[in-house]
């Protein structure tokens, strides 16, 4: 709980900075966590509401940081 506090925390101070950079590589960085969450569960043979559920988080963070990236070199131009 401590740790997804002090990452809510993180993002939420580069959001308001509105440094996105720095978010398009969070949220690059990001796309690992329910991805190999997603790969445990259907190894451990869990329902597959579950591993969609992953695979949802997964496909969302994918589009928030194409989003973001867009964004990003928006401001570059």
């Amino acid at each position: 709980m401590l740790f997804r506090s002090f990452i809510a925390l993180l993002v939420g101070a580069l959001v308001v900075r509105r440094d996105v950079a720095a978010l398009k590589w969070t949220a690059l960085v990001a796309l690992v966590m329910p991805a190999g969450d997603a790969w445990l569960v259907w190894n451990a043979g869990a329902e597959q509401a579950t591993v969609a559920r992953h695979l949802a988080i997964l496909a969302y963070l994918g589009i928030v940081c194409g989003v973001l990236w867009l964004a990003d070199r928006g401001r570059q131009a």
